[in-house]
This record gives C-alpha cells, sequence and structure tokens, in this order.
C-alpha cells in the first residue's frame, strides 16, 4: 500500500470564490434582493403620489390610456423605491423588475392601424 498523499488546503479566499458561484449562493442572492424588493414596495404603496397614479390607471376607458397610464404608474412607483434603495445591487434588481413590468405593457402582436392611402387626384 502506497501512503496517501497529503491534501493540500486550499487558501480560503479560493473557498470564498467557489461558493459564491454556486446555485445555492445565487438562489440565495436572489432570494435576498427579493426580501429587500417586496419591503420597498410596502413602503411606497401608499405614498400618495403612487395611490394617485394608481387611480388614473384604473379609471381609464380605452385599453391604450390604461397602458400610458400604467407605463406612467410604474415609472413614478419604481422612482420612489429606487430612491429608497440603498445599494447597487437593489437598484439593478429594481431595473430589472421595472423593464418586466414596461414590458409586460407592450402588445407586439396586435396590428397597428392601417394608414389612409391618398386617393386618386380628380
Amino acid at each position: 500500500m502506497s501512503p496517501a498523499a497529503p491534501r493540500t488546503a486550499l487558501p480560503l479566499s479560493q473557498l470564498d470564490a467557489a461558493f459564491q458561484r454556486s446555485p445555492l449562493a445565487q438562489t440565495a442572492e436572489q432570494q435576498r434582493l427579493h426580501l429587500e424588493w417586496r419591503q420597498l414596495q410596502n413602503r411606497t404603496a401608499n405614498d400618495p403620489e403612487v395611490v394617485a397614479a394608481r387611480e388614473a390607471a384604473k379609471k381609464t376607458k380605452t385599453d391604450l390610456e390604461k397602458r400610458e397610464r400604467l407605463r406612467a404608474y410604474y415609472n413614478i412607483y419604481y422612482a420612489h423605491m429606487q430612491a429608497l434603495a440603498t445599494t447597487p445591487e437593489v437598484k439593478n434588481f429594481l431595473n430589472g423588475q421595472k423593464a418586466a413590468a414596461l414590458n409586460n405593457l407592450a402588445q407586439p402582436r396586435v396590428r397597428p392601424a392601417p394608414t389612409p392611402r391618398p386617393g386618386p387626384a380628380r
């Protein structure tokens, strides 16, 4: 039997780097960001400007107008949350959430209204 090869210990910085890339660490970071996002939502939900924008979006009559007012509401809502955010990671997460919310308002499969063609000259 040959003697067992001695184990070499990895430096602590390499171990930290290995754990930072693990799926478990990424999931924990996403969970932390989501929790901070929910706390910011709770803090801004009753802001008078946010409430007024939300109510204006609810009172619209047409789909186009509703999407426009919801766009304005999301801009106001996320601006208030951005102002309360403390770290760059949370601000980046908020930018992603805002982009997703605004992207949901798009209607990519709706055909644009046809433009009237000029008639023959008389």
